[in-house]
């Protein structure tokens, strides 16, 4: 690949650790611009990859007087769900910050569980056990935060990458994105009433038939 889109940063999360919050937050910071199509997989996905960097390029577009650009990889990939040659091309990729969000892996997976009962009906397994047990990787392998990481610290400096948990966004949100915002060397959003995107509190997982 002859050249690579400049990305700042990146925000790496998983399912139900409030990275669609934190995009929100960063779209509302007049420094930021955020890539229009959520998550769009180019250095994780082959078929994605295979679309050509112009139509990389072309997500930027609207881009207009941000000087910070990023995107969100909402869905952590582990080495063995990354594609091995996109693992050799994201190294390329042009940025200098890496936010990865966790939160306590066993709440998120009974989080996971609840938002796709909740989309899905009877088509879940009726218990977290059994989804596990289903589908171990699909549910489990995105809260093994420490082992995921480890491809990202293959490839940029500790200095590079910052962890940030759920449990601190909920416990105060306005220093935990002054942490970020430091982090990243942006300024804050002057207002931000989207805290909580796609929530599953409240959601319950449906009776069997």
């Amino acid at each position: 690949m002859n050249r690579v889109p400049k990305m700042n940063a990146v925000v790496i999360g998983a399912m139900k650790v409030a990275t669609s919050s934190i995009c929100s937050y960063l779209e509302a910071c007049p420094d930021v611009y955020m890539v229009p199509e959520s998550d769009p997989n180019y250095f994780s996905d082959d078929d994605q990859f295979e679309r050509g960097v112009e139509w990389y390029e072309g997500l930027l577009a609207s881009r207009t007087t941000e000087r910070f650009c990023a995107e969100a990889l909402k869905q952590l990939r582990s080495k063995t769900s990354f594609p091995a040659r996109c693992q050799a091309n994201a190294r390329l990729q042009s940025r200098d910050k890496n936010f990865l969000h966790a939160r306590h892996p066993i709440k998120r997976i009974t989080s996971h569980w609840l938002q796709n009962r909740s989309d899905m009906g009877h088509v879940t397994a009726p218990t977290v056990d059994e989804a596990i047990a289903q589908r171990y990787d699909f549910y489990v392998s995105k809260s093994l935060y420490w082992e995921n990481l480890q491809m990202y610290r293959e490839w940029f400096d500790d200095s590079q990458i910052f962890v940030g948990f759920l449990e601190d966004l909920h416990a105060n949100p306005g220093a935990f994105f002054a942490t970020l915002t430091e982090f990243l060397g942006i300024g804050p959003a002057e207002e931000f009433l989207r805290l909580h995107q796609n929530k599953s509190e409240g959601k319950k997982s449906l009776p069997q038939y």
